[in-house]
């Protein structure tokens, strides 16, 4: 039991009075781990924060968002009208009025100022913007969409085949102007539209989500019921651009998890070439000790330590100073007209990556020294 703790405590004792006389053996052991963690931390928190302003740009944009266009015409025995009633409600009660809009514009348009044709939308309560109440009436409104209401009187009459329909002037919707082009729109609610679909329109659907998931969802329940329906409809989708980003990024993942296992096997190799010159500059006293009956474990364990403890504060210190110097990155990449990364994140699961490398480097390491424990003291003694 003595001898349990008198070895360690001489092991120790020379591995300080080693480092004092070599200084260069512990700082290479803390150096490289600080260059190699250094260069794996800065290439993840690089690829971070590039994968998080993309997924950003995308969510701000309209690169989530699905068009769907189709006509529907008038048949015998058919009511277009309550058929698009029917799937608004359908599409509407499983993803929501914040996600999905419908409009319908009739193959009709009306006359203003006697030459100016603006065409017709119907909407439903699914375009919150068009169906607050006027404070002046009780029913919805019959809107004028104009991206200048402000130039234009309270009232505007507009002329549709012999009748007077009078508008109030409003500001048009983003999700109008985004999808129909014109400069003016008359948008009439569902409760007024009954003549005006009764020959047929053509429906817009309006899709907006934030990510990939309801967006393809979305896609292959619409593109199913058609089929199944057996109708042709226009869709307009960056859904295939989206797949192959995250295909990119799926590769990117196994491409970081590369660099960092890499930086872990350069350090394997680093260690284990300074180990092997140690244990030699060193193995007469280890076969010494063995030979006044020293386990050999006790021996490849206190070598595991002592790298271990340079290694991981090698590492310790990577996380300390990869901040500031990844700032000075930045503002060089700013100056080279180069999108930065707003923020410096590292993620707990790149942290214990790292970590888990280090250590594993270090294990590796130990097997040219456990090699040549393997040699009987006696050949070394003699």
């Amino acid at each position: 039991m003595k001898s349990l703790i008198l070895i360690p405590s001489y092991l120790w004792k020379n591995t300080f009075k080693r480092w004092f006389e070599n200084p260069i053996s512990p700082l290479s052991k803390i150096l490289v781990p600080i260059l190699l963690s250094l260069l794996a931390t800065l290439v993840l928190v690089f690829f971070n924060e590039a994968e998080s302003q993309l997924r950003s740009k995308l969510k701000t944009g309209d690169s989530y968002d699905v068009y769907i266009s189709e006509r529907l015409i008038k048949k015998p025995n058919t009511h277009p009208a309550k058929q698009s009633l029917d799937e608004e409600r359908m599409w509407l009660a499983k993803y929501g009025r914040e996600q999905v809009s419908y409009i319908r514009q009739p193959f009709a348009a009306v006359k203003w100022k006697k030459n100016i044709t603006v065409p017709i939308v119907v909407y439903t309560d699914s375009i919150a913007e068009l169906t607050e109440r006027h404070p002046t009436l009780h029913t919805p409104a019959v809107w004028l969409l104009t991206d200048t209401p402000e130039t234009l009187e309270k009232r505007v009459e507009v002329e549709y085949s012999d009748t007077t329909l009078v508008s109030i002037p409003r500001k048009m919707p983003d999700l109008i102007r985004k999808n129909l082009d014109a400069p003016h729109i008359l948008a009439v609610p569902m409760e007024m539209a009954a003549p005006l679909l009764r020959d047929g329109f053509e429906i817009h659907i309006l899709a907006h989500f934030d990510n990939l998931k309801e967006t393809r969802s979305f896609m292959n329940d619409t593109k199913a019921y058609y089929k199944a329906e057996n109708r042709r409809i226009r869709v307009f989708s960056a859904l295939e651009i989206l797949e192959n980003i995250e295909k990119i990024n799926a590769l990117q993942n196994y491409l970081r998890i590369g660099i960092v296992f890499s930086c872990g096997i350069i350090l394997a190799l680093i260690l284990g070439t300074i180990a092997w010159l140690e244990y030699r500059q060193e193995a007469y006293l280890a076969a010494l000790l063995r030979s006044f009956g020293t386990p050999r474990i006790l021996l490849v364990w206190h070598a595991f330590l002592e790298n271990l403890v340079l290694v991981l504060g090698g590492i310790g210190i990577t996380f300390v100073i990869w901040k500031p110097i990844y700032s000075q990155l930045q503002q060089r990449i700013t100056t080279m007209d180069l999108s930065p990364a707003n923020s410096l994140t590292l993620s707990p699961t790149d942290s214990y990556t790292i970590f888990i490398a280090g250590i594993a480097g270090v294990l590796v390491a130990m097997l040219p020294l456990i090699f040549a424990l393997r040699k009987p003291p006696g050949l070394i003694l003699q």
